[in-house]
């Protein structure tokens, strides 16, 4: 987000029931500065999403070590066309 009025537009705490019917992964680590507010949406889902809350924060280390299991994930929801 850019600004205060870009969040609004697209507040994606807002639009956390359209996940309804989608296939949700969060990961993130207990020292990134955003694990607050990725509980806060997760929380918000109809269904618990995939993924995790770990050790880690937000670093190139973390998400090493997340890659295989994300890409395990869309691997599991991508529906080819």
């Amino acid at each position: 987000f850019d600004g205060a009025a870009d969040f609004a537009r697209n507040d994606v705490f807002a639009g956390a029931g359209r996940l309804a019917g989608t296939s949700v992964s969060i990961s993130c680590g207990a020292a990134d500065p955003f694990i607050g507010n990725d509980r806060s949406f997760a929380s918000r889902l109809a269904h618990r999403p995939a993924g995790e809350f770990t050790a880690g924060c937000h670093d190139e280390d973390f998400w090493r070590r997340m890659l295989p299991a994300q890409v395990r994930f869309l691997a599991r929801h991508m529906v080819p066309t």
